[in-house]
């Protein structure tokens, strides 16, 4: 079984900023840096290894235009952010730019030594210029992290939420298949193992043809195959046999009720299969219409979410 990767990382956020107050900031954006790779957030995540005055690797995907343009971006922010956060001007220091470039871990803040009443008055306004510069650095660096992972957790929960409810949507549909067509369960089991092969053109065909074939199955046992043909709700004449199983289905539900709801379901069961057969079709033309992730990510969920509420409305149990 595949890690929860949205519960782990809402984890990871939600520790980093239960501890914002108590762990060392370098630590913090650590884990930040963390958290940022394993959400693919590349900008963010070559920002913080900046911070910390590490060389960001991307392996394979380093010489594509999109992170060397996320990089200059990030190298841009991370000039900008410390050059905004003091103003050397205002400070006299001299030092200030060679401070402003210093990996994080570097710039951490140093207290006031007891021989410094000895120094010069200038040593001594010097050093506290640099305290100075420090901490505004460190400040603005506390704030981009705590902004970015308070983003993600808000994105995380969200995420999180429609996760686990389609999670206990699925279980139900697994139920419920499993009692009534285990072969069904299969197909829908293998739909969504291929869904997950991105890489494979053909594995997405495969998804999809296998989405619709659920469907059919899902008719078969809802509204098995008739020769005559079904007046629907608006007394259109419509074929049922063993090809139709979008019509099937459609009746199906249509003859468990005529709520809004058994409306609103049966619309949408029509406009989810047509979209299927239509993306059959186009996959008949060559590779190159072959269908999106996007487009098998929705087949997948679509498929589960429509042979769950049709077995539930049509009354069949698990």
């Amino acid at each position: 079984m595949l890690p929860d990767t949205t519960t782990h990382l809402l984890q990871l956020v939600t520790t980093a900023l239960d501890e914002f107050e108590t762990v060392p900031l370098p630590a913090t954006v650590r884990r930040a840096w963390r958290v940022a790779r394993l959400r693919g957030d590349i900008f963010e995540a070559l920002r913080f290894a900046k911070e910390l005055g590490v060389e960001e690797d991307w392996g394979d995907l380093e010489p594509s235009a999109e992170i060397s343009g996320l990089r200059r971006l990030a190298e841009a922010a991370f000039l900008a952010g410390r050059e905004t956060a003091v103003d050397p001007k205002q400070l006299g220091l001299e030092t200030v730019e060679v401070l402003t470039m210093k990996p994080l871990e570097i710039l951490l803040p140093a207290e006031k030594k007891p021989y410094e009443d000895e120094l010069s008055l200038a040593s001594r306004i010097q050093n506290e210029n640099k305290r100075v510069v420090v901490n505004e650095l460190l400040g603005s660096v506390r704030n981009a992290v705590f902004t970015y992972l308070m983003r993600c957790e808000s994105t995380l929960r969200l995420s999180a939420t429609g996760q686990w409810t389609f999670e206990r949507h699925r279980e139900r549909v697994d139920r419920h298949l499993q009692a009534v067509a285990p072969d069904v369960l299969d197909m829908l089991n293998s739909a969504v193992t291929r869904s997950m092969n991105t890489d494979d053109p053909e594995a997405r065909v495969h998804a999809l043809t296998s989405c619709r074939r659920v469907l059919a199955a899902v008719a078969d046992v809802v509204f098995p195959p008739r020769d005559e043909p079904y007046i629907d709700a608006s007394g259109k004449s419509r074929e049922v046999g063993v090809g139709q199983y979008r019509n099937r289905i459609v009746a199906a539900v249509e003859a468990a009720g005529t709520s809004t709801h058994h409306q609103a379901l049966a619309a949408n069961i029509h406009d989810f299969a047509l979209r299927l057969e239509r993306l059959d079709a186009l996959t008949q033309k060559g590779v190159h219409d072959h269908p999106t992730v996007e487009d098998v990510d929705f087949g997948v969920v679509q498929t589960y979410l429509v042979a769950g509420e049709v077995l539930a409305v049509v009354g069949v149990s698990g």
